[in-house]
């Protein structure tokens, strides 16, 4: 299959016009813990587009070792992501609040997220994208590369040895 046709495969759920909100986390274990709080935030769910999953990882993903690449929590078991998608712009407040509330009480169960799962959630979120010692590595590589911040305007890795004027917040 083509990549582009795997990358679009999903694209009819979310069609141009209805609005999207989603929160992640990895989860390394599905207890009793995260089926009642499952349980207790689905029944909320306010939108018949919306979903939420458990993806099970492993396989091919989990064979690299930890320090192989920027991927972090290669032997995270699932990737647990909430999808809200709703069409009314006077809802946003409603089904924002659901996704919030659903991702914090799955918190307790959460050991990351991946990075690409990530909205605009801050730099401390950006950094659990990542095990502790490949987070620094990529610090120290934008302190090499991008001291100035210049490429910012994704998951931001911010460097702690700004050089010179122009930085870039």
């Amino acid at each position: 299959m083509p990549y582009t046709a795997l990358q679009s495969g999903s694209d009819a759920a979310y069609p141009n016009g209805r609005r999207n909100y989603w929160k992640s986390h990895f989860v390394d274990e599905i207890t009793d813990g995260t089926i009642a709080t499952v349980m207790e935030h689905a029944p909320r769910m306010a939108s018949p587009w919306s979903s939420f999953y458990f993806q099970h990882l492993g396989g091919a993903i989990s064979r690299p070792g930890l320090d192989t690449a920027a991927f972090g929590h290669r032997d995270a078991v699932f990737d647990f992501a909430i999808l809200t998608v709703w069409q009314d712009d006077a809802e946003d407040a409603d089904h924002i609040t659901w996704a919030r509330e659903f991702a914090t009480a799955m918190q307790a169960y959460a050991s990351g997220v991946y990075v690409n799962n990530l909205g605009v959630e801050g730099a401390d979120r950006v950094r659990s994208a990542y095990a502790p010692e490949i987070y620094e590595r990529l610090v120290a590589l934008k302190n090499a590369y991008d001291a100035t911040n210049i490429f910012r305007l994704n998951q931001n890795i911010q460097p702690t040895r700004p050089t010179g004027a122009g930085q870039h917040g």
